[in-house]
């Protein structure tokens, strides 16, 4: 129980704007790969990932949209807990770090994002044409109380695996291309990124909301 109010209470309201491209053509593109999904009792509009190049400050963004009519895409994967997609990003090689996520919700009658109110760093490199995993997040929705003593949405935190096979094989059905035969797994030590939002499966078992 105390990890769940420790998260709840690293949450701020927040957005995010996009610059770097997540569909570069150049000669030096690569392809960084992540696994983003949600837990079937968790329900927004969109789940995203921020990340820039090492030493600058233009972000780019990596979403999954779970409840969006006009972006939504097919889920990869489903399961009786869980659904998501794996994303395919086409970025400059370069050096890269994952800094933040934003939870979004847009109810019709009110707009709300979450994020961290402390950054975090998850780095990765790309290479060019070649691809790297960078692991699978999938959200748990944090409820809170409003005034009043109702139930309402408070963001989410993400339970992170290394899907690592599975998701690779996923990655390349949807983009053939996808140079798989040396992918470099890059999931997180989460013990390294030191994020209340990011937690392992294990540390996931001790949640109750």
């Amino acid at each position: 129980m105390r990890l769940a109010l420790w998260i709840f209470a690293a949450l701020i309201l927040a957005g995010c704007a996009t610059r770097l491209p997540t569909d570069y053509a150049g000669p030096d593109a690569g392809f960084a790969v992540i696994g983003i999904g949600a837990k079937w009792n968790t329900q927004y509009s969109s789940y995203t990932f921020v990340f820039r190049r090492i030493g600058e400050q233009e972000t780019g963004h990596l979403t999954y949209f779970q409840n969006n009519q006009m972006r939504a895409r097919e889920t990869d994967y489903r399961t009786n807990d869980e659904a998501g997609i794996v994303y395919v990003a086409n970025i400059p090689a370069g050096n890269y770090e994952i800094i933040n996520f934003s939870v979004f919700l847009n109810s019709g009658v009110y707009q709300s994002a979450y994020s961290s109110r402390k950054p975090f760093s998850i780095p990765f490199t790309v290479r060019a044409k070649e691809a790297v995993y960078l692991g699978n997040y999938q959200a748990n929705g944090i409820n809170g109380k409003n005034f009043f003593g109702m139930p309402v949405t408070g963001g989410a935190y993400f339970v992170v695996e290394n899907r690592y096979q599975k998701d690779i094989e996923l990655a390349k059905k949807r983009t053939p291309p996808l140079p798989i035969e040396n992918a470099k797994d890059m999931t997180p030590n989460l013990k390294n990124v030191g994020s209340p939002f990011l937690i392992t499966t294990e540390q996931a078992k001790s949640i109750k909301q």
